[in-house]
């Protein structure tokens, strides 16, 4: 039988990765709004159900993929533009 809701056993399984993954999505969403700091929207994402923790992560990273397919089809000035702006939000 395969489990049809997402639970917190799945993502204990996913351990590390989804700590990883939520750093990056705080990490961007903290540059793209500098009034909020990380600290408070890392407390306004944990107090998400986990379902919608899982689909604030999904789009952030559905995001750059887009981004950075785009700034690919204008070859590596596209990907350098691309890899500076990715620093200059999140730094």
């Amino acid at each position: 039988m395969r489990p049809t809701s997402l639970t917190a056993r799945t993502l204990s399984l996913l351990g590390p990765v989804w700590v990883w993954c939520k750093l990056v999505t705080l990490g961007v969403l903290s540059g793209l709004f500098r009034r909020f700091g990380i600290h408070e929207l890392e407390d306004t994402l944990e107090r998400l159900p986990m379902r919608a923790q899982l689909g604030v992560v999904l789009t952030t990273f559905a995001a750059l993929s887009a981004a950075s397919v785009l700034a690919a089809s204008f070859g590596l000035i596209g990907l350098g533009v691309f890899f500076l702006a990715v620093v200059l939000i999140v730094n």
